[in-house]
């Protein structure tokens, strides 16, 4: 039996070799989980088109959870359908039914997601969004891992899986995902005999579980992503091929049903004389697919920028979400900060963002910067020592200063902002912290990366600016030669963004550009 599906899965795949796209630039064999094993590999592919940012979809193979190491087979189907559409394409690969029972399968997808949100800028990922696909077997871990968006564990009778897992490095960090394609995905275990009931105890679900299905119906509730399914999981788009000789067409028409009653069906696309691939895949359904993503990320979008979403009737609606920095700063504490292991500075007191007209970042030209950081908004500007709670007036507005810990290298204004429900684009931030320095330290370097312009003053003096339409990239640009003064060095930036996910990052280096550590880090 396995033998028999892996050949048909492998058919599939060596029909849509060709779809590959060049790229200007990918990461292959990334480690997700931090143990070097094959199996936990991700790939991740750019479009062309010279973007700072594109908002990834995640692609998984089938193989009946036969194999783990088939992520180049799941580009090869989707890559450049995506890529043209102007999405990153992730391709990830799991743990086989072989090397781990369930839950290992979706704990390796989930922990793949948390990588790729807590190192989206490190590899141009836009982490506003994140869509995932997948066929087969990949169909059935990608809409489960939409349906437990913010499930940790679950219990059916006295079975409890852990949904979430622990693998990995960023398990602080999110698993959730904004919009969910299943393609031909084996839904409910127990009926995948015509969905009529459970195969037998040599099918591939079998090996899942390691158990006879009929035998273990708790185990295989926990696998069914209807299971978890409630009014807040992301839209789905659902298709499958009616001469399905693999997964039952059944089984889509039982999850669409479902997702339907909860609102979350976006289409059920049933495709006459469609197999379990050739024929399912074509141009219109990959066309499907790609305008759904298209879409999803566009109400994602307006999600972010006003905590509202849009429905199908155009109407407003609230959604049910938590907004919060909480993945990305701490409140600072009364505690000594020195730089991180890289020599950034995560520790700064920050303004609440002040609101500017700027549609565009193409504008932003040394004059304008200039004029725009030259502007007195508030009191004080660039001599205040702010403290947490702090207040200023900037026009009739009453701001707060806020004194947080990165957990980043990079200082995410985008976040900070977004989680205090302030204005996240046409926004000016003001940073400010304090360096205590053991002796004085001449010939030393302020590197900076930001997203987007800014500019740096060390002791009341300008020592660098970035301008134009800039994406956040460490040490971007170096200052000239300064001088940190023994005790007290106070830097501030002001950050201006447009259309853009504002962020900063900011570190001393030696004469010989390595970098400082031995400083300390402090509000006052």
């Amino acid at each position: 039996m396995k033998r028999i599906l892996i050949t048909a899965l492998l058919a599939v795949y060596s029909l849509f070799v060709c779809l590959g796209q060049e790229n200007s630039k990918q990461w292959l064999n990334l480690n997700y989980a931090g143990d070097n094993q094959e199996y936990h590999n991700l790939d991740i592919y750019l479009p062309e088109t010279g973007k700072s940012a594109y908002k990834p979809i995640i692609v998984i193979y089938g193989s009946a959870w036969f194999g783990n190491n088939f992520k180049q087979h799941a580009y090869n189907t989707y890559g450049k359908s995506l890529l043209e559409s102007g999405f990153a394409v992730i391709a990830i690969n799991h743990r086989s039914s072989a090397d781990a029972v369930y839950p290992a399968q979706i704990n390796d997808v989930k922990a793949a997601i948390r990588f790729v949100r807590a190192n989206a800028d490190k590899y141009n990922i836009d982490a506003s969004f994140i869509g995932i696909t997948g066929y087969s077997s990949g169909g059935h871990l990608a809409s489960l891992a939409g349906t437990t968006n913010r499930v940790k564990e679950y219990t059916v009778n006295n079975t409890t899986v852990d949904i979430e897992g622990k693998i990995g490095d960023y398990t602080s960090y999110s698993s959730s995902v904004n919009a969910v394609v299943d393609w031909f995905g084996p839904i409910d275990l127990a009926r995948m005999d015509n969905c009529n009931g459970p195969k037998e105890g040599d099918s591939p679900e079998a090996a899942l579980i390691r158990g006879n299905p009929a035998d273990n119906l708790d185990m295989i509730a926990l696998t069914n992503p209807i299971t978890y399914i409630d009014e807040r999981d992301p839209n789905f788009l659902v298709i499958h091929g009616d001469a399905d000789n693999v997964v039952p067409h059944c089984q889509s028409e039982l999850f669409s049903k479902a997702l339907k009653e909860k609102g979350l069906l976006t289409e059920f696309i049933s495709v006459p004389e469609g197999q379990h691939g050739p024929v399912t895949f074509n141009d219109s359904t990959f066309k499907k697919m790609t305008d759904f993503f298209l879409k999803e990320a566009e109400r994602a979008s307006l999600t972010a920028q006003g905590g509202r979403a849009w429905s199908r009737n155009n109407q407003a609606v609230e959604l049910d979400t938590i907004r919060s920095y909480d993945n990305y700063f701490t409140k600072t504490a009364n505690t000594i900060m020195t730089p991180d292991e890289e020599g950034f500075i995560r520790r700064w007191t920050l303004l609440e963002p002040i609101e500017v007209p700027v549609l565009s970042n193409t504008i932003f030209t040394d004059s304008y910067l200039r004029n725009a950081f030259d502007t007195i908004y508030f009191e004080n500007q660039f001599t205040i020592l702010p403290i947490d709670g702090e207040k200023v007036k900037v026009g009739e507005q009453q701001l707060t200063w806020h004194a947080l810990d990165s957990k980043l290298f990079n200082t995410k204004l985008f976040r900070f902002a977004y989680g205090l429900h302030k204005p996240i684009y046409g926004v000016l931030f003001w940073a400010v912290t304090v360096i205590n320095s053991p002796e004085e330290m001449k010939d030393v370097r302020m590197s900076v990366g930001s997203n987007s312009a800014s500019m740096w003053w060390l002791n009341g003096e300008e020592v660098l600016l970035l301008s134009g339409d800039r994406r956040m990239v460490m040490d971007d640009a170096v200052s000239p030669r300064l001088t940190l003064n023994k005790g007290k060095n106070i830097i501030r930036g002001a950050v201006i963004n447009g259309p853009g996910m504002s962020d900063f990052c900011v570190r001393f280096l030696d004469e010989q550009g390595k970098p400082i550590k031995n400083i300390h880090i402090s509000n006052n």
